[in-house]
């Protein structure tokens, strides 16, 4: 990616991930703060299967709806703007698309959740009834749907445009009949993105934690939750990889031991090394034909060819030179 094509990208990038969730939240933040003079000073903050069961202070609506907004700018935008913009390469470290969609959606539904919790209170007395809540979290869950939808088309493209790979002239093994030939590497994620990932899943964690001491009944609570246990899975999976080459063809592996990617044999056309595309970022990823990219640290990668391009594997190992020296002597030359 040229200069100034990074530049815009990142500019787009902070304006739809940053700057967009920020001003959702401030919309509603506004708008609640309108409401605090017309509401009595302690106010339903949960709602269980039989209405209303917990009550709190009134500026606790606006409160949790601003730190909701700027704890996950902070935690999750932020980072990869600044990640984003020091990347000699121009490579950001997650999906642009996704991370904005999900922090629109996230974003979306929690300001119009506590933003009408705070309205269907408005001019009632200590004991009249709360009604709606159920019909406007059903609201709230379609506006995150279109919010999503909206941050997707928002933030940059997939930065997966243009290939750097170059074929690699190696020469074969001589290996008796019989002989076993296997190769395998461990690649480890460099400590700042590890720490990264570490940071997001003890934090969730912490979030998920406390919520489910103090409101176990919501179940929003519980979605919270599962997303806690994807950051701790993913935090495992992706601090190591394990790339093993043998007669029976290319397998990753992830630091949990799943299998990330595999490719047999019988598939495999052709295999090349080289750069990755220079808009490429890391981790786990689909290319523009479909081929899958597993993307660790900035570097060499090995690209296994298949008859389906959308079968293809792009893996960054350190001298990949190895790999293809043993998988030419695996797989037949094509004739």
């Amino acid at each position: 990616m040229i200069k100034g094509d990074r530049a815009r990208a990142v500019r787009r990038f902070v304006l739809a991930s940053v700057a967009g969730p920020l001003l959702l939240g401030a919309i509603a933040v506004v708008t609640q703060l309108l409401a605090l003079p017309d509401v009595p000073e302690q106010v339903a903050v949960h709602w269980g299967a039989n209405g209303p069961d917990q009550m709190g202070p009134s500026w606790l609506f606006p409160v949790l709806t601003s730190s909701l907004s700027v704890g996950f700018i902070a935690l999750i935008s932020l980072p990869i703007a600044v990640s984003f913009a020091r990347s000699e390469n121009g490579e950001p470290p997650t999906n642009l698309r996704f991370v904005t969609a999900t922090l629109w959606a996230v974003t979306g539904f929690f300001a119009v959740c506590l933003t009408a919790a705070l309205y269907l209170q408005r001019g009632l007395g200590p004991s009249d009834p709360i009604t709606g809540m159920g019909d406007w979290a059903g609201i709230a869950a379609g506006f995150g749907v279109l919010a999503a939808v909206a941050g997707f088309f928002a933030a940059p493209e997939r930065m997966l445009n243009g290939k750097s790979e170059s074929s690699t002239h190696v020469e074969r093994l001589d290996i008796s009949p019989g002989e076993r030939l296997v190769w395998s590497r461990t690649v480890a994620l460099k400590a700042g993105p590890r720490f990264a990932l570490w940071g997001i899943a003890i934090a969730s964690t912490a979030v998920a934690t406390y919520l489910v001491a103090t409101m176990p009944a919501a179940w929003w609570v519980w979605a919270i939750v599962v997303a806690a246990i994807f950051a701790i899975v993913t935090a495992l999976a992706l601090q190591r990889i394990r790339v093993i080459v043998n007669a029976r063809g290319v397998q990753v592996r992830s630091g949990i031991g799943t299998t990330l990617k595999s490719v047999d044999t019988a598939v495999i056309t052709d295999v090349t090394t080289g750069m990755p595309p220079a808009r490429v970022g890391r981790g786990v990823r689909l290319l523009d034909d479909g081929a899958r990219a597993i993307v660790m640290n900035p570097g060499p990668v090995l690209r296994v060819h298949t008859q389906r391009p959308s079968n293809d594997l792009m893996v960054s190992i350190p001298n990949p030179d190895e790999a293809v020296t043993v998988l030419r002597t695996l797989v037949p030359a094509p004739t």
